[in-house]
């Protein structure tokens, strides 16, 4: 059998890989996308996802409305038996059902995705087993990027979550979203409580694995949580996102507002200019990728640097007595979020 050849080939179908394929089929660029899983939205996530950074806005990125199910404007971070509620804008989504839209916008403009196709090797830039040759491989495989790896790019920092679903939470208000911190929760992480159209998107995660479990089952044994499971998350600042015939995009890349663990719209971001640095090359004939690169940082580095020192300061918190960590975390709000309002709260 004669060796598939391709200019570009895509392993990952989530939102990175969704929207480098989106904007590459734009561009009439020949790519196929492999998804290894037969179904989408395969890793944990809160499903929330901000409206807009900088020039970037998501409904523009997604080009539909479909699976946008509620608007959030207040997010309470509880800390023992305190809250402090801030102002926050974003949008609760059914990742799946959006991340099909997509799929079906990329299909629309002619381009291909594999379905149950996973990556088990690549060498030369020939992806196996499928024996693919292409001009340009792009990364959008999540934390643990066979990509990366097979690259030569150092793995960044490697965190766990875990997800579910509860039916309702009594004394929770759906317009709100609900955030627990501190040592009782767990160390350098937090718990969460995001409210879909009918149930609670309700997880933990953090970025030290070890004892994790312990934290996990406690918060678990708190709610009745259904169809839990488990992902790898990046905890680091972007690792190199390029190299002669690739690129890294989305969590392969460690391209996520480490404070919060918010990887959606800059996946989606990247994932656009992924896709016009791409374009641009194969026209000129000249693969010069490095300035994807130099794309991303120009809007996002920032972005990720701001989110990574308060991540440092908000894990070196987890380990204090609370008492004193929210004093800590109402004065990290009131500079870089506004002043929060106070408020006593019933154990949870």
């Amino acid at each position: 059998m004669a060796m598939e050849k391709r200019d570009v080939v895509i392993v990952g179908g989530g939102l990175a890989g969704l929207t480098t394929a989106k904007y590459l089929a734009e561009e009439g660029v020949d790519f196929v996308l492999l998804e290894e899983h037969t179904k989408f939205f395969q890793k944990p996530c809160g499903e929330g996802i901000l409206p807009s950074y900088i020039d970037f806005d998501f409904f523009d990125l997604y080009g539909s409305k479909k699976g946008v199910e509620r608007e959030i404007n207040e997010v309470v971070f509880i800390i023992k038996d305190k809250a402090l509620t801030v102002p926050i804008h974003f949008f609760m989504i059914d990742k799946e059902e959006v991340e099909k839209e997509m799929a079906h916008q990329v299909e629309k403009l002619g381009g291909e995705i594999r379905m149950g196709e996973k990556v088990q090797k690549i060498k030369d830039n020939v992806v196996y087993p499928q024996e693919i040759s292409a001009r340009i491989i792009v990364g959008a495989d999540g934390a643990r990027s066979l990509v990366r790896k097979s690259m030569g790019i150092k793995s960044p920092k490697i965190g766990v979550a875990i997800e579910g679903h509860i039916d309702h939470m009594e004394g929770f208000d759906e317009n709100k979203a609900y955030i627990w911190f501190g040592k009782s929760i767990t160390v350098e992480g937090y718990a969460w409580a995001f409210p879909r159209k009918e149930f609670w998107n309700v997880g933990i995660g953090s970025a030290k694995t070890e004892g994790f479990s312990t934290y996990a089952n406690r918060f678990k044994s708190r709610f009745e949580m259904k169809d839990v499971r488990g992902a790898a998350i990046p905890f680091s600042l972007p690792v190199k996102t390029y190299g002669k015939n690739f690129l890294l995009v989305g969590d392969a890349a460690s391209q996520v507002m480490t404070a919060v663990g918010a990887g959606n719209l800059p996946s989606m971001v990247c994932g656009k200019l992924a896709a016009e640095t791409i374009s641009r090359c194969l026209k000129s004939g000249s693969i010069n990728l490095h300035l994807y690169e130099n794309a991303w940082k120009k809007h996002l580095k920032k972005l990720f640097r701001q989110s990574y020192t308060i991540y440092r300061m908000a894990s070196f918190l987890s380990y204090r007595e609370e008492n004193r960590a929210y004093r800590w975390v109402k004065l990290l709000m009131k500079m870089f979020a506004g002043s929060p309002k106070e408020s006593d709260i019933k154990s949870t």
